[in-house]
């Protein structure tokens, strides 16, 4: 693609060139090597082809660099004291549409980051931070020139993968070197289909059955056609999870987000629609189904075990331990039925209730609230548990110190304290003097 595309390319296909079992690594837009060829084809014509593929799509594959800034305060009620935290965080990156919008994971783009986008040809450009959609994990930036991008256009919805599929993105490797995206090449069987949960309906994504590494999150899943499949998320560099004994994990598995999917979210944030709301209850419930013991229909309704403080549950007096019988009009059969009939009441609502509580029946009425807000309340509850811990682990390691001290203390004294012997011998000493 040339910087004045006004539409993508496309690049002849390689189905007679592919081999049965083949990996393909090209850094920087050269062929590093080819696996093995099936007889009958020729490893440089497959080597040139995919160099073809890359040459075409890469300039629409960037890396997307994040400079965050955090503020954390001290758990401590005493120094409050304050400390700022600089966080880099490197993802890969896809242009979508010619005006500049790059669609990136969540992960690496937050309101309020200073973003930077570099392009395979080492020019960079500042971004900005457009929005983002929590259900598929994805953020939207604008980058801030005035030209044609290059851009890559989605396949076209509800078809099967194909056999051969490539991905382009950057790696751990590639910002060392100053080096562009890399292209590897997989078989499609190398992606399960898995059903989520995408406000009050379904989607398929894929997941990897390779390790996404840093900066492999927010690359491009293409066909050897040259059409965008979907978008990589996974890991970021800096952003890394924590593995137990203080180390971090080199890669994590990977979830391919369909380009179509990927593009209706884009289209809702470009346009400043906002999501349909969700009702928001706030209560965790057991997943088994209560027995005929436990409430008035056999099969029917869940026990609440706990109940979040502020939200709608808490407000309208539901508490741990009660059944949830019948929501609205709708008899409740388990946790899961509960959180579909729940997110479709629309967010303000007033809705009775029927639940068990110490076997008698009752009836309450809960203003449900949105799932937005209710995500809010709950991520100030994870920060609350996380200080709480946080004190309880100063206070035990001041426990503990304080100990250590004391015993300190206590061997000194007992080492420089005169026996009660001695102690006499001295006073006689002073007596016959006088």
């Amino acid at each position: 693609m040339s910087s004045s595309h006004s539409r993508p390319a496309r690049v002849p296909r390689l189905v007679a060139l592919l081999p049965a079992l083949v990996a393909v690594l090209l850094l920087g837009g050269r062929p590093s090597g080819v696996g093995l060829a099936r007889a009958g084809a020729s490893p440089g014509n497959l080597g040139d082809g995919l160099s073809g593929l890359y040459e075409e799509i890469s300039p629409a594959v960037v890396r997307v660099v994040s400079h965050r800034t955090l503020e954390r305060q001290s758990a401590s009620t005493k120094t409050r004291a304050r400390s700022i935290i600089y966080n880099r965080l490197v993802a890969s990156g896809v242009v979508v549409a010619e005006h500049g919008c790059v669609v990136t994971t969540d992960r690496v783009a937050h309101p309020g980051d200073s973003l930077v986008v570099y392009f395979p040809d080492g020019r960079w450009m500042p971004a900005s931070y457009a929005g983002q959609n929590d259900a598929i994990h994805i953020a939207v930036l604008h980058l801030e020139g005035d030209e044609a991008f290059p851009w890559l256009e989605p396949y076209a919805e509800d078809r099967p993968l194909p056999d051969w599929v490539a991905a382009v993105a950057y790696g751990p490797w590639s910002e060392s070197r100053g080096q562009g995206p890399s292209l590897s090449l997989a078989q499609g069987t190398a992606l399960e289909a898995v059903r989520i949960r995408l406000a009050d309906s379904l989607g398929t994504v894929w997941r990897m059955k390779a390790p996404v590494y840093p900066g492999n999150g927010g690359g491009a899943l293409l066909s050897l056609a040259g059409e965008w499949l979907g978008l990589i998320t996974g890991s970021v560099s800096g952003d890394a999870p924590r593995l137990p004994g203080g180390g971090y994990g080199g890669h994590q598995e990977g979830i391919i987000v369909p380009a179509p999917l990927v593009t209706r979210a884009v289209m809702q944030i470009e346009s400043g629609r906002s999501p349909k709301l969700e009702g928001f209850l706030g209560v965790k419930t057991y997943r088994r189904p209560v027995s005929a013991s436990d409430s008035l229909w056999k099969g029917i309704g869940v026990i609440i075990s706990e109940v979040l403080a502020g939200t709608p549950a808490h407000h309208g007096g539901l508490l741990p331990g009660d059944v949830i019988l019948r929501f609205g009009e709708q008899p409740v059969e388990d946790a899961e039925q509960l959180t579909r009939v729940v997110g479709r009441t629309a967010p303000g609502s007033r809705v009775r209730m029927e639940i068990l509580r110490a076997g008698e029946p009752r009836e309450l009425t809960i203003r449900v609230g949105d799932l937005m807000s209710g995500r809010m309340l709950i991520s100030r509850h994870l920060e609350a548990d996380a200080q709480r811990n946080q004190l309880r682990r100063e206070i035990f390691q001041t426990q503990q110190r304080l100990r250590y001290l004391q015993r300190r203390l206590g061997r000194l004294e007992s080492a420089t304290q005169p026996s009660a012997g001695s102690a006499g011998e001295a006073s006689s000493a002073v007596v016959s003097e006088g």
